[in-house]
């Protein structure tokens, strides 16, 4: 029996059906979808004018993240570990912060109890509000009652929480126990 003759009108078919299918779908979409200048002006005038005032805002945020995406893709670490031990020293310097104000608060709070009982001494200059926002907070964190800071611990650096599910825990210990609730806490300031 001799050889079937090629059936060259199928391949054509074929060839000519994934030409289509694998040049004019992409030449389709690329036609069909709209520009970024033409997206924008669809937009209502006000949503213009708060995507014209945000987008330097949004660039640098994207750049920032892309920034620490380099750095933490140094590490030897996966980047979600690197990533966690970064948030985590974000996290102690925080709270070191947030116990720098504590401090600054008290040593503000003694000198105006001084300046109280001794009159003959100059008044201090009136707080910022910046820092009685953060007294206020640091009260509502700390309990309020006539001392509304933490209460120091017997070695004098370590603070101890006076209310709630870790009443009388150090700082430190609340901290590594449960670390989203320190920071929640000192997010609040």
């Amino acid at each position: 029996m001799p050889p079937k003759p090629t059936n060259w009108a199928m391949y054509g078919k074929m060839a000519l059906a994934g030409g289509i299918c694998c040049i004019g779908g992409p030449a389709l979409i690329y036609w069909v979808t709209p520009s970024e200048e033409e997206l924008f002006l669809r937009y209502n005038p006000e949503l213009q004018k708060r995507s014209l005032e945000n987008r330097q805002e949004k660039q640098e945020d994207f750049d920032n993240f892309v920034k620490k995406l380099k750095v933490l893709s140094k590490s030897d670490k996966p980047i979600w570990e690197a990533a966690a031990a970064a948030d985590k020293l974000e996290r102690e310097s925080k709270i070191a912060s947030e116990l720098a104000l504590l401090n600054e608060a008290k040593a503000r709070k003694e000198e105006i109890r001084l300046s109280n009982s001794n009159p003959t001494s100059s008044p201090s200059p009136p707080a910022t509000s910046s820092s009685s926002s953060s007294s206020y907070w640091s009260s509502w964190i700390w309990g309020s009652g006539s001392n509304p800071s933490p209460t120091p611990s017997s070695t004098g650096s370590e603070y101890r929480f006076d209310f709630g599910k870790h009443k009388g825990k150090t700082l430190a210990e609340v901290d590594r126990v449960d670390p989203d609730y320190v920071t929640w806490c000192v997010g609040q300031g």
